[in-house]
């Protein structure tokens, strides 16, 4: 393919992407990112349109009136009340997204202790006493809780198929 040869991708690892989920978690972020974008372009098409339509209405009224009529109170509650009723149901979709994506902590002992040094990377796994450099193993098929500490700088955790990035301070 053209985008392998472009980003230079050996064929036989798959593109990242952030749209390609391997877990419930990612796959719920997902679904409200593209809820996000559905909206937008929505939002974008109704402000194309409403801009060519006042484009063309007044594109020679030289003469026109600069006294425009006041707007009806419907069209006031309309251009303020759609945007607040979006607001107000990305929230409740982003909240309920964000409840159902975090883990349940209640003192549980983190599964794996991921902290970032500033030039690698160290992963505990406390169950096993076992400690490794740059290469981190998470297992398949199993929900995880992941500790993610900083020793240094900021850095920022992001596996595209599991979900969001996190930064670690």
């Amino acid at each position: 393919m053209f985008w392998r040869h472009l980003l230079k991708v050996s064929p036989g690892i798959p593109l990242q992407s952030i749209f390609r989920s391997s877990s419930q978690q990612a796959e719920e972020i997902n679904r409200l990112t593209n809820y996000f974008f559905i909206a937008a372009g929505f939002i974008l098409l109704v402000v194309v349109v409403l801009t060519a339509l006042v484009v063309y209405k007044f594109r020679d009224d030289k003469e026109a009136s600069t006294d425009a009529p006041p707007l009806s109170k419907k069209w006031e509650i309309a251009t303020i009340g759609v945007p607040t009723l979006l607001v107000l149901i990305f929230l409740y979709l982003n909240i309920k997204t964000i409840i159902s994506v975090e883990p349940a902590v209640n003192g549980r002992t983190p599964d794996i202790i991921i902290t970032a040094h500033q030039w690698w990377w160290q992963a505990n796994y406390p169950s096993t006493n076992a400690v490794a450099a740059n290469e981190i193993h998470l297992p398949a098929g199993k929900k995880l809780l992941l500790k993610l500490l900083s020793a240094d700088v900021i850095h920022d955790w992001w596996v595209p198929q599991l979900g969001n990035k996190m930064d670690m301070v």
